[in-house]
């Protein structure tokens, strides 16, 4: 236990009772003793209060000593969660670059296959085209053909007609040339 005396107090004290020595002996060892009661009391609430200080002292660096250690381990934490939200922030941008890329690559692949499609329907169309003229002029072949066929059949009914005039026109002139004869 600490006490709270120190050497002027104790010239007080003495000087107290060399001063009160022409008085009564007994009342001046009372005073003296009242005296020292009320330092002694003095000195036991003061070193109450400091054993009170100072255990609040201990308990406040036993609760600093823990807020350091758990300080200590939230940076930890802090750091292992900056180092994971980093590489996770790498990784983002890396799937980002891919995704761009793939993007531009679907972009790149949607133009080219924009100007196949074109290039085809121009060809389409051009075979379309190509098809129609072909059909025009077949059927004016078949037409041609149609006319031919019925010139044909025409002719061949004038050669028919003129085949069976000409049989005739012989005929007759058979007989009139036997005619002419039975005649003669």
């Amino acid at each position: 236990m600490v006490t709270l005396t120190n050497e002027y107090e104790s010239d007080s004290f003495v000087s107290e009772m060399s001063f009160n020595e022409d008085k009564n002996p007994v009342e001046n060892l009372r005073r003296t003793l009242d005296i020292q009661g009320d330092k002694l009391n003095q000195i036991s609430s003061n070193n109450r209060e400091l054993i009170n200080v100072q255990s609040q002292l201990a308990r406040l660096r036993s609760e600093l000593e823990k807020s350091e250690m758990l300080r200590q381990t939230l940076e930890y934490e802090l750091t292992l969660l900056r180092t994971q939200h980093g590489k996770q922030t790498a990784f983002t941008h890396h799937l980002q670059n891919q995704f761009n890329q793939a993007n531009d690559q679907i972009k790149q692949l949607q133009l080219q296959v924009e100007t196949h499609n074109q290039y085809k329907e121009n060809e389409l169309k051009g075979k379309d085209k190509k098809i129609l003229e072909l059909e025009n002029e077949t059927e004016t072949l078949h037409e041609r053909e149609r006319r031919i066929e019925a010139l044909n059949e025409q002719i061949q009914k004038m050669e028919k007609t003129f085949t069976d005039s000409e049989t005739l026109s012989r005929k007759n002139l058979a007989q009139s040339i036997l005619a002419k004869e039975r005649e003669t």
